[in-house]
């Protein structure tokens, strides 16, 4: 497949997960630990899909998405957010006002789920 995947996660073990089970799943994945690096990496690798959490230091991950909306990047670059937020309305802001395409509850999902997601979003 050889997509680019891009994971903004400041949790490092979540993130090596996410990203193994990328890389078995044939994407070349670059990651970032917070949203102000995760912002540069989009610049120089842009990325075909962007794993996005909202909790993070330096920059939040509602303020990305803000960010790759007012630079028209997210319409280009489907973003899925994984979050600890459970809330409906931050999960409807990402999704229906800041152009998240999915959002995902971090204890209800599974790593496979978000793959699944991914590949379905890419084909």
């Amino acid at each position: 497949m050889n997509k680019t995947i891009l994971i903004i996660e400041d949790n490092k073990a979540l993130r090596m997960v996410m990203r193994d089970e990328l890389v078995s799943n044939d994407f070349k994945v670059v990651t970032a630990e917070n949203g102000k690096e995760g912002l540069e990496l989009i610049e120089e690798t842009e990325p075909d899909l962007i794993v996005l959490d909202l909790i993070m230091p330096e920059m939040s991950g509602e303020e990305v998405l803000k960010n790759l909306q007012e630079k028209g990047i997210s319409k280009r670059i489907p973003v899925v957010v994984t979050s600890s937020k459970s809330e409906q309305a931050e999960i409807n802001n990402c999704l229906n006002v800041l152009g998240a395409r999915d959002y995902f509850i971090k204890s209800e999902v599974s790593i496979d789920l978000i793959v699944k997601k991914i590949k379905s979003l890419l084909i």
